[in-house]
């Protein structure tokens, strides 16, 4: 299913950014060993991402955006620094929403994103 929504217009902080790698390793009785991609699309970007001290409306509209979705259904995300927006999901039990002093006009959403290649 391809994604069909688009990611609102929040720009966020990115955290940590990482690849995450589908490979196997076959390793000989010499020392010798061999790698091989497992799958066509064996690279994986990851990006632990902070909306940082964000208004409550705001911070809002990004949890009524992002918990309906769960973390099967893609959506299109562009990450910062970046022109092109790619296919995502939400990491599982990865949404936090922080409520910060004073009186909590303001919030911090994180959440991590994996690049996803659903069809």
């Amino acid at each position: 299913m391809p994604a069909v929504v688009s990611f609102p217009d929040y720009p966020p902080s990115i955290l940590e950014k990482s690849l995450e790698e589908n490979t196997n390793e076959i390793m000989y009785g010499d020392g010798y060993e061999q790698s091989f991609k497992n799958e066509i699309n064996h690279l994986r970007r990851m990006f632990t991402l902070a909306f940082n001290h964000r208004p409550n409306i705001e911070a809002q509209a990004i949890e009524d955006f992002l918990l309906p979705l769960s973390s099967v259904t893609p959506f299109w995300f562009t990450p910062p620094n970046e022109v092109t927006p790619i296919q995502v999901k939400r990491v599982k039990n990865s949404f936090k929403r922080i409520p910060e002093p004073p009186a909590g006009r303001t919030e911090t959403i994180q959440a991590v994103f994996k690049e996803s290649f659903d069809l």
